[in-house]
């Protein structure tokens, strides 16, 4: 059978149902029902956000995760606002609605970062190109 690129990435969407409204959360000890060394989308810290046309890159660290020590670049489709005030912040793609999923992310490392960059510039169309487009219309 093998692999399917779109199966199921460890989302935690659906287990609860917090809105937040500041920028660093750590809320309660690790849930015992997930897996060890995974990140847990109740404890993180916003480290520092940079917002790009309708796009937000955040440089979040997850403290229960292993892998980069817990560090992650996440690019959403989110104002830097909706970003900061979640309480539920899951690294994972999601299909939720209730909650934010990142759009795209990156090894959070220089290069990692350049390229979340370039990818929010690349999808964000330049005032120059809605000339064009009005000019066409």
């Amino acid at each position: 059978m093998g692999l399917s690129p779109f199966a199921s990435s460890g989302c935690s969407c659906g287990k609860t149902s917090s809105q937040g409204e500041g920028r660093v959360v750590i809320i309660g000890p690790v849930q015992e029902s997930r897996i060890a060394g995974q990140p847990n989308p109740q404890r993180f810290e916003i480290r520092y956000t940079w917002s790009i046309g309708q796009f937000t890159i955040a440089d979040v660290i997850y403290p229960d995760a292993r892998n980069y020590e817990g560090h992650k670049f996440l690019v959403y489709k989110a104002t830097e606002a909706e970003v900061r005030d979640q309480k539920f912040l899951d690294p994972h793609f999601c299909e939720s609605k209730k909650y934010l999923s990142p759009f795209a992310r990156f090894e959070p490392t220089e290069e990692g970062w350049a390229a979340a960059l370039a990818l929010a510039k690349a999808l964000t169309p330049s005032a120059w190109d809605r000339i064009q487009e009005d000019d066409e219309a």
